[in-house]
């Protein structure tokens, strides 16, 4: 049976008309079955990220980048906005994530999205899902808590 994790979610928007708009703010409890499972593998032994995004099994919309230790780590999403004759990939979302202290996180974010770095986060633990972009397809949105499940998951 799979598990079910609990974490702080706070998913910010960028490129809203005052900067880093706080879209939602929530307790996420979710099941780490399959795509879960899939981030959570990607991520592990991650502690350096490489400097392409890969592409994943399951689906060929989206590339990522991250690493995770124990205690932290992040994902960045990656789509092709190419014209087909060749891949031209454009960062529209990242997720941070923190089983304790929001430290990490506040690096991570002031590297990656440096626009949503004076938000107050919630409390550990939590993940940041932030929007990059104003086109963000919607399997990327569906999926940045379901990254961070995989690692809060028992098998991180």
């Amino acid at each position: 049976m799979d598990e079910f994790v609990e974490f702080n979610y706070l998913l910010l928007d960028t490129v809203a008309s005052d900067g880093a708009a706080a879209v939602e703010r929530t307790v996420c409890r979710e099941r780490v079955d399959l795509i879960p499972r899939q981030f959570r593998d990607f991520l592990k032994g991650r502690e350096v990220a490489e400097e392409q995004p890969q592409g994943m099994v399951m689906t060929h919309d989206f590339k990522v980048r991250g690493q995770a230790t124990r205690t932290a780590g992040w994902l960045s999403f990656h789509v092709d906005r190419g014209d087909g004759r060749g891949e031209q990939l454009e960062r529209v979302a990242l997720v941070a994530f923190a089983r304790d202290s929001d430290e990490e996180v506040r690096r991570v974010l002031l590297h990656e999205a440096p626009e949503a770095v004076g938000r107050q986060l919630p409390p550990a633990p939590f993940a940041v899902g932030v929007l990059l972009t104003g086109t963000v397809p919607s399997i990327v949105s569906e999926f940045l808590t379901k990254a961070a499940a995989g690692f809060f998951s028992k098998d991180f």
